[in-house]
């Protein structure tokens, strides 16, 4: 009985330890907040944008998968928003220091280190110099040089 006992204890103890266990590729969720680049959240309305920045520099159309014809608006060169065929920004991107940053100040050319010492865990390396950070469908990723210096911030609606 002893012996049973025991063993039934140890393969509580094993498939409770495999559970818990957490994928490594697990990124715990940031806060929804943060997932803003330039004082623009994903979903806000070619008018929101529009009266935040202006009319953009170059319009274009582009197939975007499951997101169909995407429309991309672009500002100078170096700051792009696309929309969705419902005129939602599904995605926003910088990729140079001008003046575009995140809620907490990121911005191109910041160490990456910054934004890793403020999200703890919720910044995760993912390959090809890119770091990335998500709450629920929602993502953030910053790519670095050789420095690692931020060289492009992308937030973004995972489809």
């Amino acid at each position: 009985m002893k012996r049973i006992l025991v063993l039934l204890i140890m393969v509580l103890g094993l498939v409770f330890s495999s559970v818990m266990a957490r994928d490594p590729n697990y990124i715990p969720d940031i806060n929804q907040a943060e997932i803003n680049l330039g004082g623009i959240s994903l979903g806000a309305s070619m008018d929101d944008v529009r009266a935040i920045y202006g009319n953009p520099t170059t319009v274009r159309t582009q197939h975007a998968g499951n997101w169909g014809i995407a429309t991309v608006w672009t500002y100078g060169d170096s700051f792009t928003i696309e929309f969705s065929q419902k005129g939602r920004a599904y995605g926003i991107e910088t990729s140079a220091n001008n003046g575009i940053k995140t809620v907490s100040g990121f911005t191109v050319g910041k160490s990456i280190w910054t934004v890793k010492k403020y999200f703890g865990d919720g910044l995760k390396y993912v390959g090809n110099n890119t770091f990335s950070a998500h709450w629920k469908y929602l993502g953030m990723k910053f790519t670095v040089d050789k420095n690692n210096k931020i060289t492009n911030i992308f937030i973004f609606e995972m489809d």
